[in-house]
This record gives structure tokens, sequence and C-alpha cells, in this order.
């Protein structure tokens, strides 16, 4: 999908010019805030599910892909980076529900919810 246009119709380009941003809708790479504390909690390759309100019935299932090593200072919170195989309704910059599936040592498994601004969401991960 074609995000920008950077040029018009008539316009003289040059080598290396920018004409358009390009967009994969398909090939999501999705971030999520994860508070602090529940951070040692969310393992790589874990199962994760994004719901978006756009398509509240067409979940995405999805994997994290890494754990940032930053936590911002205001909101207390790192990154969980997701990636996943979109449904074509997400778009660049929706706000979505996150669920990521995490380990908790005095219960076993249970669910972590996280509301963040990146990128997109389905029904509950499974946990193992």
């Amino acid at each position: 999908m074609v995000e920008e246009l950077k040029v018009s119709v008539g316009e003289r380009l040059s080598q290396g010019q920018e004409v358009a941003k390009i967009v994969d809708l398909y090939n999501l790479r999705i971030e999520a805030p994860v508070l602090e504390h529940d951070l040692p909690y969310i393992k790589v390759g874990g199962d994760a599910t994004i719901t978006a309100a756009a398509a509240p019935d067409r979940p995405i299932r999805g994997r994290v892909a890494a754990i940032l090593p930053l936590v911002d200072s205001v909101t207390r919170a790192g990154r969980a980076v997701i990636r996943a195989t979109g449904n074509g309704v997400l778009r660049p910059g929706m706000y979505a529900d996150v669920r990521l599936c995490q380990v908790s040592p005095e219960r076993g498994h249970s669910f972590s919810r996280h509301r963040g601004p990146r990128w997109w969401s389905p029904g509950p991960p499974q946990c193992e």
C-alpha cells in the first residue's frame, strides 16, 4: 500500500530521489508497551494476540520477536516487538489491544493485557 507519494505528475526525477513510501500490511512489526514489573515474565517466542477496534472480530496471532532493552523513565514501560501476519485491516499508527502470554512463577501461566499506540490485535492466546 502506498502511504505517501512524494512527487507530482510531470515532475522531473533525479537518481536516488524518494518517490513514495510503501507500507507492507501483511508482515507486521508491532511494538507493545510492557510495564517494567511484567518484563521478566514476557519471553521471546511467546504468543501474542492483537485486536483493533477497526476489526474486533478479526484478531491476529503473532509471536514476541524481541524485548527491547530500554525502559522509558516516564512511563516505566519497556517494549515488546511482535511479528505477525496482518489481515489487511490494520494500518500504521492504529491503536490496538495486545495480549501477551506470560509465565507467572506463582500460578503457572496467565495473560497480561497491554494497550499501546503502535500497531494492531485476536482471541486470547493459548499458553502451553
